[in-house]
């Protein structure tokens, strides 16, 4: 029994080990070290059309992976909505595409 202890501490030291060099290394590479994925996530900032009523501007981040459902909104009233979410993208993935205007 104490050789079975032994190996599942070897082993979890073994994972804290590759969990730090993942993090720094993507430290190194200037991106977040939490980052789950490489998904490109398209951000979206949504205006009433020229013309038309007017209606509340909002933003929102959207993953564009197939099978990926990650959707956030940035926060309303925030003083920078755009950097607030893209906070929030960032610890979904390491690419983010510009801001794409669309008009309703």
């Amino acid at each position: 029994m104490p050789e079975a202890l032994t190996v599942l501490v070897a082993m979890a030291a073994v994972v804290a080990v590759l969990a730090a060099a993942f993090a720094w290394r993507a430290r190194r590479m200037g991106r977040p070290p939490d980052a789950l994925t490489d998904h490109m996530v398209e951000v979206y900032q949504v205006n009433s059309a020229p013309g038309e009523e007017e209606m509340e501007r909002f933003m929102y981040a959207q993953c564009g992976e197939v099978g990926c459902e990650f959707l956030e909104f940035a926060d309303p009233g925030a003083a920078d909505e755009e950097a607030s979410l893209r906070a929030k993208v960032a610890v979904h993935t390491t690419k983010q595409s510009p801001v794409i205007q669309i008009y309703v």
